[in-house]
């Protein structure tokens, strides 16, 4: 998200670029997770009082897509918080109403734990981290698919895990960064160093993806 001409968030691997919605210029090129990085971050809602202002980018699906996400994968970002929203917020997923592929949310006011969906053709799993994310510090957030286990990580540490009963639903809609495109509020902060890789990365890959960024989340 290092993106620094409107409207294309380039995908970096160069296969799925996507388009950032209601985001002004202003809002790209903010610090990231790392000092020094060129690719710097995104701020979504900058209301000041939460008022949703429905910013995110939008990356169209295709069956591609589709079937990583029906297959072993692992998520990751970075995201820092300006506050504390009142309503749920989706940082990155896929799918809405009775088609949740799969989301990462913070729940709505305080302690701010995350939550892992899952909408499957057996039944729906809502993970929840045991961990609260703070309000101005980065903090690294990933999430991976191995066969019928999902795990969730808060900074390095797995946080919950849970089986899945089926195989994840998919539909058309698209993947969305900072806000599910027709549910929810933006995200009240920013976001940084998005991915999905197409396996599920052991609980070492994601503790060696988090401390590479330790220090910017230790100083805030």
């Amino acid at each position: 998200l290092n993106d620094a001409v409107l409207p294309t968030a380039l995908d970096e691997m160069g296969t799925r670029n996507g388009t950032y919605v209601n985001v002004p210029a202003g809002n790209l090129n903010q610090p990231g997770a790392f000092p020094g990085d060129l690719n710097n971050s995104v701020q979504f809602n900058t209301s000041g009082t939460f008022a949703n202002q429905n910013r995110y980018v939008s990356i169209p699906s295709d069956a591609a897509l589709n079937a990583t996400l029906q297959g072993n994968y692992t998520a990751q970002m970075w995201i820092y918080k300006d506050g504390e929203s009142p309503d749920w917020q989706r940082f990155f997923g896929k799918g809405f109403d009775l088609t949740r592929t799969f989301g990462l949310f913070e729940e709505a006011g305080a302690p701010g734990r995350v939550l892992f969906q899952v909408y499957t053709s057996g039944g729906n799993v809502n993970l929840l981290s045991t961990e609260s994310l703070a309000v101005g510090q980065w903090h690294h957030v990933a999430v991976t698919k191995d066969g019928s286990t999902i795990s969730l990580y808060i900074n390095g540490n797995l946080s919950a895990s849970a089986t899945l009963p089926g195989v994840p639903v998919v539909d058309s809609s698209p993947l969305t960064i900072g806000k599910a495109s027709t549910i929810h509020q933006d995200f009240p902060g920013r976001i940084d160093e998005v991915a999905i890789y197409g396996s599920a990365l052991t609980r070492a890959q994601i503790a060696s993806l988090y401390t590479a960024g330790a220090p910017v989340y230790a100083n805030g």
